[in-house]
């Protein structure tokens, strides 16, 4: 136990904004909707137990992808499907 936050919450996960200097503390930031700084936006840099775990995930500095849109799709053929033509 190196600080005073590991005797309070031993094993807690922190996360660091890299832009900013944010800084958060709690096992909130085991899922992902908790992994970005609230200030910036920029994915918070997880620590657990004092070792760097990764980056979190955030929609503004996430890859962006395209998807291939064809103009004619085929026509489902899922019998759960109810067509609604006229």
């Amino acid at each position: 136990m190196n600080s005073q936050d590991d005797m309070i919450n031993p094993g807690s996960l922190e996360g660091i904004c890299s832009k900013c200097g944010t800084h958060r503390i709690g096992n909130a930031l085991r899922f992902s909707q908790h992994q970005v700084c609230p200030k910036c936006g920029t994915g918070l840099d997880i620590i657990e137990s004092g070792r760097r775990k990764g980056t979190g995930y955030s929609p503004f500095t996430a890859d962006k992808y395209t998807l291939d849109i064809h103009e004619k799709t085929p026509k489902s053929t899922d019998a759960n499907t109810t067509d609604l033509s006229p």
